[in-house]
């Protein structure tokens, strides 16, 4: 083993063999985009109900 071999960069993320770490990443990526669309989701919920009970103080305020 020459100097250079020890300064050589390894592409492969999580495993040695570059196929298995083709689809290990791939699926990491699947699960990360689930992820983010639940936080979307909820975020999107949350924003609606708070909307929905300012408009309702806001009109009981009014009429009371």
């Amino acid at each position: 083993m020459g100097d250079d071999d020890f300064f050589e960069e390894d592409d492969n993320i999580f495993s040695d063999d570059e196929v298995l770490d083709y689809i290990i990443y791939e699926e990491a990526e699947k699960e990360l985009e689930k992820k983010k669309s639940r936080a979307g989701c909820l975020s999107t919920a949350i924003l609606t109900i708070s909307t929905l009970c300012g408009f309702t103080v806001l009109i009981l305020w009014t009429i009371g």
